[in-house]
């Protein structure tokens, strides 16, 4: 699934193609995805100019001129696509460029016609319709965390929050309600970095733990960014371009191979939590007597 930096490489791809341009038309080509579209949904945002494109953890709103907004989730496969060819038949039709566009939005300025479509084998997205001064307070929006990106990210309330869970400290910052963005991939790699084991309890987290796992989230984030994030499956730009970051990844994916910490002769381990797949250093990232089992 997208995390964080995927969804903010989407946004920076979108943002200056499309900001001013108008919602001439929505072509809806099934019910819905992860939720039904409801029945208004290509008519509330038709004849709308686009005024704003935000990001809450891993999800974009697209701003309307009307102070209404567009919600979407990539899921697990999802893309938006800046098409350079028309379809064969467009208005409502099932007989469109490709298999998974469900969606395709045409924009207008006074000079240009595009079109943006959107992409998803495994239909996990969503797009919702929020009207005008209800974006905060409904969910997804509503429910968020602090954003990792922000000035005052690593603070005393979040620390506070994190060590009263009686879960893993993996788990504990992959809850989108305490830190928004943070999925399996960037947790591990920031954990790794932090020589904390992700199994470790989240109470028994120190405060300079906390600020250098804070620190080592942020900086793995901005790095991801700035390489089109992670492609593993599904992730690619606007423009179908991949994502470079998990080429450079310490302990995803490295399953038996040598870690690349300084003179550390272990091997990255992994190990089946609660569904996902946990990798780490077993010598870098030693498991305390008390850390909860990746097995309970």
């Amino acid at each position: 699934m997208p995390e964080l930096p995927e969804v903010e490489t989407v946004r920076r791809g979108l943002w200056p193609r499309l900001e001013g341009y108008e919602f001439n038309r929505v072509d809806l080509y099934r019910s819905g995805l992860r939720y039904e579209f409801t029945d208004d949904f290509a008519h509330l945002i038709e004849n709308r100019t686009l005024i704003s494109l935000e990001r809450r953890g891993k999800y974009l709103a697209f701003g309307l001129s009307d102070g209404a907004h567009i919600i979407a989730h990539l899921g697990m496969s999802g893309s938006f696509r800046l098409e350079n060819l028309p379809l064969i038949h467009t208005y409502h039709s099932a007989n469109h460029k490709e298999k998974h566009h469900h969606v395709r939005f045409w924009l207008i300025n006074k000079t240009n016609t595009i079109w943006l479509d959107y992409h998803d084998p495994r239909r996990f997205g969503f797009m919702l319709y929020r009207a005008k001064g209800t974006l905060e307070s409904l969910p997804p929006w509503r429910d968020l965390g602090v954003e990792p990106l922000t000035e005052d990210f690593a603070n005393a309330a979040l620390f506070k929050k994190i060590t009263s869970l009686k879960i893993s400290i993996k788990s504990a910052l992959m809850r989108q309600d305490l830190i928004a963005g943070l999925g399996n991939i960037y947790v591990l790699e920031a954990l790794y970095l932090s020589r904390i084991s992700p199994f470790t309890k989240a109470s028994l987290l120190k405060k300079s733990e906390f600020a250098d796992l804070m620190r080592n989230i942020k900086s793995l984030l901005h790095a991801s960014i700035e390489k089109g994030g992670s492609s593993l499956k599904d992730h690619r730009a606007i423009d179908g371009s991949l994502g470079h970051f998990q080429e450079g990844f310490f302990v995803y994916g490295r399953e038996n191979q040598t870690c690349l910490g300084a003179n550390c002769t272990g091997r990255i381990e992994r190990v089946i939590d609660h569904g996902r797949s946990s990798f780490f250093c077993p010598l870098c990232q030693k498991i305390c007597s008390i850390a909860i089992s990746a097995k309970t």
